[in-house]
């Protein structure tokens, strides 16, 4: 390695050698190392630095930090020349930064105003990454040092249709048509245009005629065919002609407007998961695949899983997505996202006393009838399992929420002290959420995204909701436990063979619905150690509440749930939630600790 403490400056000639060798002996490491420094010297000529920067493209491919770092030490000694900027262009775009290589790009067309591959470069990538308004005012600015290119017509007309100057679109092609002469493929590709711009002017009629003439010029017809198909699956017209058009493109012939098309025939059709399908191949089949993402997001949404299309939309961003409309539309739907799952919070704790209806038949699950067991022993079971309360508890519970609406995935990770505080940190695609405290006197809750906060007594659900919520109940519910279990109350044994259930009161008065209290019913398990299911009634309305425990494990002494769900049927919506326990311990305290930043205002 001594030899690499010769590369002074001014000796760059004999390290160009030197890197030379180390390249040809395949010691690329060392090779790395003393090209950064060639790359940054005064005295290289920038030849050689090309060259070095060549090899070092041989050793990286790809999105690589390293030679986006080396195509940035050259282009910063070396930026008029164009030959370093389109590499660096290359790089960049290589590694995502679509918009820097647009501006890089841009500089270097304006920089060699005479060379047609400058302003082409440039083009390229308004073009491939939807950036029309720049797409158009350089088109025509090229245009002005290259007025016979019929390429710069049409880009110029693609940028024209999209800031909504139809009409000049038409006469920028009806202009480049003159220079066309016998390039029927050309031809094929002008008739496409204004077919893309009769249908934008929803001239629909016109623009069929334009694409089917494209058809009859093009000899390779897989561009016309994904871009005539887009263009109806967008209007909604036609979708057969699309779906026919579609079916004629094989791999590798299957672009974006191919996955596009698609997308947009699957919206319009409601058919939310094809769509989903396809559009997930076309993200891992493209390059340019923000406005596939951004597509994507939308059918997500229309779907009701909320939190996948924010994340689709999030990756449109990402990657530099051009609709810029994006932003809000990520804002908006974040918005209904958090009120969906602080929802789906206030939901967790009414679950656990809410008002509920609908009796439900008893005979449930076990095919099979169950040994007689007096009333007593079952009664003295329940006893049992709601004084068995660890003093400290931990889990991560992973989660679904769906009702006819949405469908939302999330995580929570929890913390209890017994009868003390309650901690859950609530994560949506590894984001922090709501940070909640709840305590026997206070519920806390803090809303990271909006940087806000909301700080109440117990009783503000008692008022909002008409429930007397109590914090133990959220523990038990969490720990399996028998919810709201209270050992002054009469309890009775249901008389089913086929499940072993206790109720709050009894079966006949559960039948007539003529109580004005609420009906809880424990089902235990076939050995009667364990509770397997509560389900909650009111004679008030038609809803129904089941919490059930699929399984248990034993942990440090105490049965503990492994996964569950809770059900909610109501007259206008059916609810479910589940949720899987994970890294849960028992008796192992931990911090229980809410800090509510100081810049947080209370939230609306």
């Amino acid at each position: 390695m001594n030899e690499l403490n010769h590369s002074d400056p001014n000796n760059s000639s004999s390290q160009f050698l030197l890197a030379n060798q180390m390249f040809e002996e395949e010691r690329y490491a060392d090779y790395t190392t003393l090209a950064m420094k060639l790359l940054d010297s005064e005295t290289l000529p920038l030849q050689e630095k090309l060259v070095v920067f060549e090899r070092l493209s041989e050793i990286y491919t790809g999105k690589n930090e390293s030679l986006l770092k080396a195509s940035q030490l050259i282009y910063d000694k070396h930026s008029k020349d164009f030959e370093v900027a389109k590499n660096h262009v290359l790089i960049l775009i290589e590694n995502q930064q679509t918009k820097k290589a647009l501006e890089i790009a841009r500089k270097a067309a304006n920089a060699n105003k005479e060379n047609y591959h400058a302003w082409r470069l440039a083009l390229n990538i308004a073009s491939t990454y939807w950036d029309y308004a720049v797409l158009f005012e350089d088109a025509k600015k090229a245009l002005e040092f290259f007025p016979t290119m019929p390429r710069l017509y049409f880009d110029a007309a693609k940028g024209a249709i999209y800031a909504k100057k139809l009409n000049e679109a038409i006469e920028l092609l009806a202009a480049g048509e003159l220079y066309i002469l016998d390039d029927r493929q050309a031809g094929a590709l002008y008739d496409m245009r204004k077919g893309e711009i009769y249908f934008a002017k929803k001239e629909y009629k016109k623009g069929i005629i334009a694409f089917e003439s494209a058809l009859n010029k093009a000899k390779n017809k897989s561009a016309v065919y994904s871009t005539y198909a887009l263009e109806l699956s967008k209007a909604n017209i036609a979708t057969e002609v699309a779906e026919n058009l579609l079916s004629e493109l094989k791999n590798p012939d299957q672009d974006r407007n191919y996955f596009l098309a698609h997308g947009y025939l699957s919206l319009h059709s409601k058919n939310y998961d094809f769509g989903i399908s396809l559009l997930n191949e076309g993200v891992k089949a493209t390059f340019n695949n923000a406005e596939i993402f951004d597509l994507l997001g939308d059918l997500y949404f229309r779907k009701g899983a909320i939190d996948k299309a924010i994340e689709a939309w999030e990756e449109a961003m990402v990657l530099e997505s051009r609709n810029k409309n994006l932003s809000q539309k990520i804002k908006e739907k974040n918005i209904m996202l958090q009120s969906t799952i602080k929802s789906i919070l206030i939901f967790i704790a009414i679950v656990t006393l809410a008002s509920c209806g609908r009796s439900k038949d008893l005979h449930e699950e076990n095919a099979i009838k169950l040994p007689k067991v007096k009333e007593e022993l079952l009664i003295s079971r329940l006893d049992s399992l709601s004084e068995n309360r660890p003093d400290h508890f931990y889990t991560k519970l992973s989660s679904k929420y769906s009702d006819s609406k949405y469908n939302v995935s999330f995580k929570t990770s929890i913390r209890m002290r017994s009868d003390s505080a309650l901690h859950a940190l609530i994560t949506f695609a590894r984001i922090p959420i709501y940070n909640t405290m709840v305590t026997p006197d206070t519920l806390t809750m803090v809303d990271k995204r909006n940087n806000c906060y909301m700080k109440e007594g117990m009783e503000y659900l008692k008022t909002t909701f008409g429930v007397d919520f109590k914090h133990e109940n959220i523990e038990e519910l969490i720990l399996g436990m028998p919810i709201a279990w209270d050992d002054e109350i009469a309890y009775n044994q249901v008389k089913d063979p086929y499940n072993y259930v206790i109720s709050s009161t009894s079966k006949r008065r559960i039948r007539r619905q003529d109580s004005e209290d609420f009906i809880i019913r424990y089902f235990l398990s076939n050995d009667t150690r364990t509770l397997r299911k509560t389900i909650i009634d009111s004679p008030k309305d038609t809803t129904s509440i089941t919490i059930n425990y699929y399984g248990r494990e034993l942990v440090n002494g105490f049965n503990i749930p492994t996964e569950g769900d809770i059900k909610v049927d109501t007259p206008n919506d059916e609810l479910f939630i589940d949720f899987k326990y994970n890294k849960t311990s028992v008796n192992d305290p931990r911090v229980l600790y809410l800090a509510i930043p100081k810049r947080y205002d209370r939230c609306e």
